[in-house]
């Protein structure tokens, strides 16, 4: 089986999703079952409603780094969507810290940019349901009634919210999110790209455990994958490293004995 699937273009790049995809589709299936009633239609609606939203804002987070990749002559393979995120795929990975800043910081950017964009639309456009629905979902023990809003007025709120969310969430300085690729960039002007590369994933597993702690404690599956994911990526981050520069001194160390 193929790892993914390529499903068109975006701005010239393959976009592709990954087979864990399938997952997702079961899990759509399972939370709006009912025995002895079917699916539950207007449940699946509103999870579609999240999908739909989750993966359009990753993906346009995506694009912002590859766009960004693109302006230091940095060509993207492609552009990967998985259940729990998405990937920039880079034919090279930038060694310059300004460069990997810039590109860091672009799909952060582009997140708080599109929230940005919504929020004259959300508090000024007459509205009422909008500013009541975005009071519903950061409190929703709370004596907070909702009308008949309608579809569009969910996906609304729910994209400005989960574009602040994942563009708050990335800048967080864990390795290998987006802060975490920032602190690397600013470690690399005072350590080896090595060195940095293992502090800065160091932090990542340290904020990995951290927020699976809290995840547990909230008994948030979703957060908790996450952490497990951030943590196995850094860890796996700090290896190649370490392996690369072993290589590199290996070739070294070989060509200066060659050459005695």
């Amino acid at each position: 089986m193929k790892s993914s699937w390529q499903i068109g273009r975006i701005a010239g790049i393959p976009l592709q999703f990954h087979w864990s995809f399938l997952l997702v589709g079961l899990w759509l299936l399972y939370d709006s079952w009912q025995p002895g009633g079917g699916i539950r239609w207007d449940n699946l609606q509103w999870l579609l409603i999240w999908v739909v939203t989750v993966f359009l804002a990753v993906l346009l987070h995506e694009l912002g780094h590859a766009l960004a990749a693109q302006y230091w002559k940095i060509k993207t393979q492609k552009i990967v969507l998985y259940p729990i995120g998405g990937g920039a795929f880079l034919e090279r990975m930038p060694e310059e810290p300004q460069q990997e800043i810039t590109i860091a910081l672009a799909g952060p950017a582009v997140n708080f940019l599109l929230a940005a964009i919504l929020i004259p639309f959300i508090w000024w456009s007459g509205n009422e349901n909008l500013p009541l629905l975005i009071q519903l979902f950061l409190n929703p023990k709370g004596n907070i009634i909702v009308f008949d809003a309608a579809t569009w007025e969910y996906l609304i709120v729910v994209f400005f919210l989960l574009n602040l969310l994942l563009g708050a969430f990335n800048l967080i300085p864990a390795f290998p999110l987006d802060g975490g690729r920032v602190l690397r960039a600013m470690l690399s002007k005072y350590f080896s790209r090595t060195r940095a590369t293992i502090i800065a994933g160091r932090v990542g597993m340290i904020g990995a455990i951290i927020l699976l702690v809290a995840a547990l404690f909230l008994s948030d599956i979703v957060f908790a994958v996450g952490a497990i994911f951030v943590f196995a990526l850094a860890w796996i981050e700090i290896r190649v490293r370490g392996r690369r520069e072993g290589l590199a001194n290996g070739v070294v160390g070989d060509c200066l004995a060659g050459g005695l």
